[in-house]
């Protein structure tokens, strides 16, 4: 029964792209400032779960409203134009088994093929049949305006704000502006971005319906508007991170939006068929799949779970940034010391489709590239070294036959030489060539993981020295376009030696993989169900804390202390890295967390930086501010700083946190990597000492 509840207030939130329940018990109050609207919603959404319960769909889809909240459109906009009898409930009980089938059809296609979200398609299906259906029907009679009877109290306002809430509220088909503001504040609750995008777009969308001549009666509906408003909101911050650039985007297109509607309403107003929400489907869906298709950095999607726009910024600034887009570890493919002899854009054959590729070359100590000076293939000391597949995946196509060339000839007909192409994912491919012929040690269908051995470096194709070629592509054809594809984690050497995380080496940079420590490794190595005692001493009083270490059933691995508080981590086989922290901000694992943010594996002294959430050390209002603010600038950013030391008594971290627009440093917190998990801190803030240790 509490996951029926859930389920059906989830259908009112999601409609504004939230998830939070008291949100939906708001809006489901603001669908009865006209009663027969809310009345029918509320009957599709109950019918719409019960139906998707019977017949078992996924669980989590109907938790989270997919199938309520088409219900709920469907259901009110049936009372739009008909008055509520039995034969209308029947006809909407029956809608709502077909509207199940078009969503789950739709969700799996969309999805599966496009990567878009469904959004209200299903509805603006469904809804347009039965308006046609109702010509053949003539037990329907026709509803009568409705006005709520507070409507003649609504301040004086001017028409601009009036049909401002009247917008709002016509995307629950709602008329009384009353209902908008219950709608409006709900959206400011949700995300104060969204509210400045409604408005703006709002503002722009009938600036362009007036000035070329458009009728004040398509905004008193409020359709054009709220159709303006979700495109804005959808494009602007929900599916795409927010930014300048993804907030003009958003405006721009809501102001199709609106050419949309106008040309829709041409068509359906001849069968008194509402425009409904088809421009915002039509408007947003051709968007973000031309989005994806580009894969312009500019524009990046939200391809995680999305949330509210300040939600969606900080995610990417705190995770995505750190760890990449492609949700895979992306590793260097050789080891030791290579210069990268071209990058992105070069000048020689990193044009056009393939601008964004990388070519490698090892080097020595003293930046050679090759021994003597005798022009032979051997002299360069890439020759012959293992090439390493970047990531896990499977190999699709190899070439292992073409010859090599000799030093300063290249084979202009086979470009590519003997390659071994592997796909890591629906849209992600890894293309290495000019191998060495007959070193090819895949093949076909096998698996691979990172590191494995794929060849050997050659020379064949179009290529006058030894060296090894890699790009990332979207597409498993030979010669498709590239892409840009950043490492997880590499060592750079031009210069002081820098760890670098989730970046695309420049050319001329030399770089590495990292020099493995075993003692960190070893330190880092927690298994699910282990257990940690700890005693936490702060003003002279001793507070113990244990910990265990535990996986979900979505394989996020955790420590959770017995307070309930929680530490979501990676462990990779070269680093530990800290995810996501929830709960009390004075616990030893909240300074465990800070004190461990991330930590390569790498036996040299290092200094790093990584951007951290500034929700960790904010006020509510400080946090609504700088959400405000993070997608335009970085100044409102936190960043944690560590510098790694080895010595004889063995290896201590020293981290910190400081605000970018003021340098401002609430703490700093000493790690030392005793023998055992989980070492000992000492935590120093303002003027006060913590320190924690572990007990045996």
């Amino acid at each position: 029964m509490k996951r029926f509840l859930y389920a059906t207030l989830n259908g009112y939130s999601a409609i504004l792209f939230s998830d939070r329940k008291m949100a939906g018990l708001v809006l489901l109050a603001a669908t009865f400032f006209n009663w027969q609207a809310g009345l029918m919603g509320l009957i599709a959404v109950v019918a719409a779960n019960a139906t998707a319960i019977l017949l078992g769909a996924n669980q989590s889809k109907i938790e989270k409203g997919l199938y309520a909240f088409n219900a709920l459109l469907v259901g009110s906009s049936f009372s739009l134009f008909n008055q509520i009898n039995i034969a209308l409930i029947i006809l909407l009980l029956v809608a709502i088994v077909l509207l199940f089938f078009v969503t789950l059809g739709t969700d799996y296609i969309f999805g599966y093929y496009l990567g878009l979200p469904v959004l209200s398609l299903p509805f603006v299906f469904v809804s347009f049949g039965c308006y046609f259906a109702f010509y053949n029907y003539p037990n329907f009679q026709v509803a009568g305006l409705h006005t709520f009877f507070a409507d003649p109290w609504f301040p004086h306002q001017s028409v601009l704000v009036l049909f401002y809430f009247k917008s709002l509220a016509a995307i629950f088909f709602q008329s009384s502006p009353w209902a908008g503001v219950l709608i409006a504040l709900v959206l400011f609750s949700f995300s104060r971005l969204a509210v400045v995008l409604s408005v703006t777009s709002y503002l722009i969308g009938i600036a362009f319906h007036f000035y070329l001549g458009g009728s004040d009666a398509d905004l008193s509906t409020g359709v054009l508007g709220f159709n303006s408003i979700l495109t804005a909101i959808a494009i602007g911050g929900v599916f795409l991170v927010p930014s300048w650039h993804s907030f003009a985007l958003g405006l721009t297109a809501s102001i199709i939006s609106v050419l949309t509607a106008s040309f829709l309403k041409i068509f359906l107003v001849n069968f008194s068929i509402p425009v409904m929400a088809m421009p915002f489907c039509l408007v947003t869906l051709l968007v973000l799949f031309g989005v994806r298709l580009l894969h312009n950095p500019r524009l990046p999607t939200v391809d995680f779970l999305p949330g509210s726009p300040e939600q969606n910024i900080d995610y990417f600034k705190t995770r995505l940034q750190r760890f990449g887009l492609e949700g895979i570890e992306i590793r260097l493919p050789f080891s030791g010391k290579w210069i990268v002899s071209q990058g992105y854009h070069g000048e020689h054959t990193h044009t056009g489709l393939w601008a964004e590729s990388l070519d490698f070359m090892a080097v020595d100590e003293k930046g050679e590239l090759r021994r003597g000076a005798n022009n032979e293939l051997d002299d360069y000391y890439c020759y012959g070294l293992p090439v390493l597949a970047c990531a896990g995946g499977t190999v699709i196509k190899i070439v292992n036959h073409i010859a090599d060339n000799p030093i300063g000839e290249m084979d202009v007909q086979q470009n590519w030489g003997n390659l071994v192409l592997i796909q890591h994912g629906p849209l992600l491919f890894s293309h290495v060539s000019h191998l060495q012929p007959g070193s090819v040690t895949v093949q076909e269908g096998d698996y691979v993981v990172a590191g494995d051995k794929l060849g050997l470096v050659g020379n064949s194709g179009r290529s006058p020295e030894p060296h090894l070629h890699l790009h990332f592509q979207s597409t498993p054809e030979i010669g498709s376009p590239t892409r840009r594809v950043s490492f997880s984690q590499y060592v750079k050497h031009n210069g002081q030696r820098r760890i670098r995380f989730n970046q695309i080496p420049a050319e001329g940079e030399v770089i590495s993989t990292l020099e493995g420590d075993f003692a960190l490794a070893n330190f880092f190595r927690l298994a699910p169900g282990m257990q940690f005692q700890l005693q936490l001493a702060q003003k002279g009083q001793l507070r113990d804390e244990k910990w265990q270490v535990g996986i979900d059933f979505t394989g996020s691995r955790f420590i959770e202390n017995d307070t309930g508080d929680k530490l979501f981590y990676y462990q990779a086989s070269d680093y530990f890295a800290g995810l996501n922290y929830r709960g009390s901000r004075s616990s030893a694992l909240f300074w465990f967390f800070m004190a461990t943010y991330r930590i390569p594996f790498d036996r040299q002294d290092y200094t790093l930086s990584d951007p951290v959430s500034h929700r960790f050390f904010s006020s509510r209002i400080m946090q609504m501010y700088r959400g405000m603010l993070l997608p335009f600038t970085d100044s409102v950013l936190w960043k944690w700083y560590a510098a790694v030391s080895h010595t004889e008594n063995g290896i201590s971290l020293e981290s910190f946190v400081s605000l970018q627009e003021s340098g401002r440093q609430p703490f700093q917190v000493l790690l030392e990597l005793q023998p055992a998990f989980p070492g000992k801190l000492i935590v120093k803030r303002q003027n006060e000492t913590i320190t924690i240790t572990g007990i045996a």
